[in-house]
């Protein structure tokens, strides 16, 4: 409701609306939570359409794609698809989708992807791009995601997430000085121990 109530004070429609709801006795304000949730999934459906369209404009043809992984709250594994483009001369990137999945296999991811580049009618022959984490289901030279996409696409070129790599050689460097390592370790359980209470 209070996302509602914000977007209200720039929508004069939808305050008069907020207003005749609070002032009188209104049988159907549309304004349960089924209904904002039904308001949330259509304005995400246009707003994911208008990507696609811009994806598959006749003057876009080439894009990148960014894939990671990360848990949601209920601890399923949710995939995020990130498409970058351009349109109109200028460069987009724009976040296409997020999919639960099973497991972490390059296949399995693969076939996510796949799933949604044919629900959008996104042809896997005009990516440019890849990006992943530099983990080995996604960097693999021979079973990894990005070797998937280059069996289908030789010119998917992969390149391995910046911020990732730098995280990479954080960590080794901090690993070699023991204090630090225990600061971390000790950091990392009192997380754990909090994200598990109630």
């Amino acid at each position: 409701m209070g996302a509602i109530e914000l977007i209200a004070e720039f929508d004069p429609f939808l305050h008069e609306h907020l207003e005749k709801c609070r002032n009188e006795k209104v049988n159907a304000t549309y304004l349960s939570k089924p209904m904002y949730e039904e308001l949330i999934e259509i304005m995400g459906k246009h707003l994911q359409d208008e990507i696609v369209n811009q994806i598959n404009n006749r003057d876009t043809k080439y894009n990148s794609i960014i894939v990671d992984s990360m848990p949601d709250l209920t601890h399923v594994a949710q995939l995020v698809i990130v498409v970058r483009y351009c349109y109109n001369g200028k460069p987009c990137e724009r976040f296409l989708t997020f999919l639960p999945i099973e497991n972490h296999s390059s296949t399995t991811l693969f076939n996510k992807i796949q799933q949604v580049q044919g629900e959008h009618k996104v042809s896997l022959e005009n990516i440019r791009g890849q990006s992943y984490d530099n983990a080995s289901n996604m960097k693999g030279s021979e079973k990894g995601l990005q070797a998937l996409f280059k069996n289908i696409n030789r010119y998917a070129d992969y390149v391995p997430c910046a911020a990732h790599s730098l995280n990479l050689v954080g960590e080794k460097a901090v690993s070699t000085v023991p204090e630090v390592v225990d600061y971390f370790g000790i950091l990392q359980e009192l997380y754990v121990f909090f994200s598990g209470s109630p």
